[in-house]
């Protein structure tokens, strides 16, 4: 698969789980949850934002790896909501730590 379509797949991901987080924060059942469902979303949008643009994409593309391993890790460890959406979310986030790594793997060869 080429980098360029690496690339923007990584982008889409990225897009994909901020829609989910974000709108995990406006429908989150508490209001002090909202702002950390808000702030997750806008770290992913910043991420996919700097790969679309291709502004230091090792170093965005690490970053956003460690973030997002750093997510599940800890949704996987805080119990936290267990609903098809997050499931869908952490699926999201897989396929993306799987794409970071193919894209980092390519670019460091």
């Amino acid at each position: 698969m080429q980098s360029s379509l690496l690339r923007w797949l990584a982008v889409i991901l990225l897009l994909a789980t901020a829609l989910i987080h974000i709108l995990f924060g406006a429908l989150a059942l508490t209001p002090q949850l909202a702002p950390v469902f808000y702030i997750m979303g806008s770290i992913y949008l910043v991420g996919g934002g700097a790969l679309a643009a291709n502004i230091r994409p090792r170093l965005f593309q690490l970053l956003a790896l460690v973030y997002t391993v750093l997510i599940i890790a800890i949704w996987v460890l805080s119990g936290a909501a267990r609903i098809p959406v997050a499931y869908l979310d952490k699926a999201i986030e897989v396929v993306l730590v799987i794409n970071l790594l193919i894209l980092i793997r390519r670019k460091g060869a």
